[in-house]
């Protein structure tokens, strides 16, 4: 996702699409096996998937709001993983 952000804020929307969708499938994997999330993690970052279609949408038209729409999402995430 900071690649995403740093490539978006370049102008480079196409390589910050491609990241943010590995993120977002990697995302959907981990919570699906519960592998590496505890359940109070899982319940905060559930909602962030919900944001997939829209962020990629944007990064897609080359929406220069995309790069901070990712950078909010970068930033829920990370609170998400840091609960106990």
């Amino acid at each position: 996702m900071g690649n995403a952000i740093v490539d978006a804020r370049a102008g480079n929307y196409e390589l910050a699409r491609q990241g943010t969708s590995d993120f977002f499938s990697n995302l959907a994997t981990e919570i699906e096996s519960s592998s590496i999330f505890n359940d109070a993690q899982e319940t905060q970052l559930r909602p962030l998937l919900q944001e997939r279609d829209a962020t990629i949408t944007a990064l897609a038209r080359s929406d220069p709001y995309s790069a901070d729409r990712l950078t909010k999402l970068y930033n829920q995430y990370r609170e998400a993983i840091t609960v106990q």
